[in-house]
């Protein structure tokens, strides 16, 4: 099992969570096409609820409960999940798989 430190990190779990669930296909009907605008939605959907100036940093020091159950929101999720997109698209398929295999 891999986990984080600490709670600060949140999105890398639940970003990685929106990553691959829109990466996998939902079932044989579901293409690349259907995928890839999902993952266009939460990206909007991330920028939107980013452009705040309440908007919070993806990582971040967490001190409280309720500062933990804060942090489980449409950053962690759509954020981290847009970020680790544009990082596989820039990188190339195989290298991210690579290096996610490095990692853990």
């Amino acid at each position: 099992m891999v986990t984080l430190k600490d709670w600060g990190e949140l999105w890398l779990n639940e970003g990685f969570a929106n990553f691959f669930e829109n990466s996998i296909p939902n079932n044989e009907n579901d293409g690349e096409i259907q995928r890839n605008a999902q993952a266009t939605l939460d990206f909007d959907y991330a920028l939107r609820k980013d452009c705040f100036a309440t908007s919070r940093p993806l990582s971040s020091i967490i001190d409280t409960p309720s500062e933990i159950h804060e942090t489980f929101d449409g950053i962690s999720y759509d954020k981290g999940g847009a970020i680790l997109e544009m990082t596989a698209n820039l990188m190339g398929a195989q290298k991210f798989r690579k290096g996610l295999n490095l990692v853990l």
